[in-house]
């Protein structure tokens, strides 16, 4: 997969990449892809969460 970025976010990448310890640019941008993902099933989860308590009258 191909994702067209500005080459100063690349730079920021790479830079970060290195800084972290990771062995590529490619293999930092799949951990923090992965993350995202996680963090946004997590928000969906807990709203669905929140909207059955209040649902229950718990909150």
């Amino acid at each position: 997969m191909e994702i067209p970025v500005s080459e100063d976010i690349r730079k920021k990448l790479k830079e970060r990449a290195q800084k972290k310890g990771f062995s590529s640019t490619e293999e930092y941008c799949s951990e923090i892809l992965r993350t995202v993902i996680l963090e946004l099933d997590n928000e969906k989860h807990d709203q669905k969460v929140q909207q059955r308590l209040e649902d229950l009258g718990y909150l």
